[in-house]
């Protein structure tokens, strides 16, 4: 699906348009300045929102769409030369995929309550990406239990193998797991992973424990 994101340019050389967001759209972009004669365009980009390069300068007397492959977050037209009013730039580009969809895996389920699971990968990253929520799901129903309960793990590393620490833990504690429900990991300040970091689960019980059933456990990423 092609979505489009419009620049608007000011009628004062060197003014900068109001910046546009622009990160539902794809990388490899279009841009095309529509006018009412020659007048020079200078398209900026930014990675943040705040800070801006140049990217592309355009003439209105070139009608054709320009490629245009710059990943950013935001983008503004700059009035280059001329006055004349009606300027306007149109950027185009396939929406850019939900990457939400994220890291699964499958704990097989207990044999007895006090069953545990040293640490060991489940996972890779493609790519850098930005927790949004780690959740578990399992198809029966599991009781808070301020004794005896089960504790799951993530950690995640460095494509190196460094620590980047515990991204999320779970105990039915307190916390009740509804059947075929989401429930939340408590996150903490470890969000960002970098490309080709590994995910890591541990499985610990306090006390008696407590016997879990199946459980999907889902790194859900920002898109």
């Amino acid at each position: 699906m092609i979505s489009t994101a419009v620049l608007t340019v000011p009628n004062a050389v060197g003014g900068f348009g109001a910046p546009v967001t622009v990160s539902q759209l794809a990388a490899r972009k279009t841009v095309q300045l529509f006018g009412p004669g020659a007048d020079n365009v200078k398209v900026w980009a930014s990675l943040d929102g705040s800070n801006f390069s140049p990217v592309q300068s355009m003439s209105g007397a070139i009608v054709n769409p320009t490629p245009l492959e710059v990943s950013c977050v935001a983008m503004k037209a700059q009035r280059v030369t001329g006055t004349t009013a009606g300027y306007g730039v149109v950027v185009a580009a396939e929406a850019a995929p939900d990457t939400r969809a994220a890291l699964s895996w499958v704990k097989g389920p207990d044999s007895a309550a006090s069953t545990t699971l040293s640490e060991g990968p489940i996972g890779k990253v493609a790519g850098a990406r930005r927790i949004a929520r780690i959740v578990a799901t399992a198809p029966s129903v599991v009781n808070p239990n301020p004794v005896d309960f089960a504790t799951m793990t993530l950690r995640a590393y460095t494509f190196a193998g460094a620590s980047l620490g515990v991204i999320g833990t779970l105990s039915n504690d307190v916390t009740k797991l509804f059947a075929w429900t989401d429930c939340d990991f408590t996150l903490t300040a470890v969000l960002d992973l970098p490309d080709r970091a590994t995910v890591s689960f541990e499985l610990g019980k306090t006390g008696l424990g407590t016997q879990l059933p199946v459980v999907l456990v889902s790194v859900l990423f920002e898109p």
